[in-house]
């Protein structure tokens, strides 16, 4: 007699039937060190490293649906309270990613002990955005207000990238307004035993700027300088080198202008950032 075929369906949704009742005696019968030991097979380096913590479209194993519930939740809380790896890339995401449940177990990252998580402020971004959000840049100060009632562990490390774009420089009144903004925050989050660290960024250099937050536009100087300096010194070895190639070849006088022209660019460049704090 001829085997009953079964629907499709059912053949598809037989694994998972089966890996959920396999799950449901590991959670039931193993102990909680036991099942953290599973995680952290589960959550390899490699794998975490594959997953983008962005809370727009996460690129994870679609595994949810394929074991129990409670331990599904298990291995997520233990993916955000092990990882290293939680990058926030704009200060507006930074709620978003505290409270979507992005796994869809009901679980938030709000709620879990973080080790770590790293926030980025990239200043054209800053800059770029509409006035009725950021008129005076004071919901940057809200934004990063979420990081408050999260649930740190005592050590847990914060990192605050400020990024110029490379190849421009950074206005110290953008640089002190975020400074100013961020202060109260930085010195609750101290309060709260985070390990926090602020950098400033720009493509040429990267500086600690944590002793800055809340500092006078005169403070900012060292960021400036450094700015000019490093513009300066890569436009003229760019120069430089456009020049010794032309050398090598056939020296020419257009490239010995050329070189006078970048060193008066770098003059405009600091003329224009005077104008920019003005």
């Amino acid at each position: 007699m001829a085997e009953t075929l079964r629907p499709a369906a059912a053949l598809v949704s037989r694994p998972s039937e089966v890996t959920r009742n396999l799950t449901k005696i590991l959670y039931e019968g193993l102990p909680r060190e036991l099942r953290d030991t599973i995680c952290s097979h589960i959550w390899d380096d490699e794998t975490i490293q594959s997953v983008r913590s962005s809370p727009d479209e996460p690129k994870h194993a679609q595994f949810i649906d394929a074991i129990h519930l409670h331990y599904a939740r298990e291995v997520v809380q233990w993916y955000y309270e092990n990882t290293v790896s939680l990058h926030i890339t704009l200060p507006s995401d930074i709620s978003r990613f505290f409270h979507r449940d992005t796994f869809g177990v009901g679980v938030t990252p709000v709620h879990c002990r973080l080790r770590n998580v790293i926030v980025h402020i990239p200043i054209r971004y800053i800059k770029a955005l509409p006035i009725s959000r950021y008129k005076d840049i004071e919901a940057l100060h809200g934004d990063f207000q979420v990081l408050l009632n999260a649930d740190f562990r005592t050590g847990t490390s914060i990192h605050i990238l400020i990024e110029a774009d490379p190849g421009r420089l950074a206005p110290i009144f953008w640089l002190r307004k975020i400074g100013r903004c961020m202060s109260p925050v930085v010195k609750e989050l101290a309060a709260k035993g985070a390990q926090l660290s602020i950098e400033y960024r720009n493509g040429w250099f990267k500086k600690d700027v944590r002793d800055l937050m809340g500092a006078p536009k005169e403070a900012w100087s060292d960021i400036h300088n450094h700015d000019v300096v490093a513009a300066a010194t890569m436009r003229y070895n760019y120069a430089r080198f456009k020049y010794n190639m032309a050398k090598h070849e056939a020296a020419t006088e257009t490239f010995e202008e050329e070189m006078i022209a970048w060193r008066e660019r770098v003059l405009q460049v600091e003329t224009s950032l005077a104008r920019d704090e003005c």
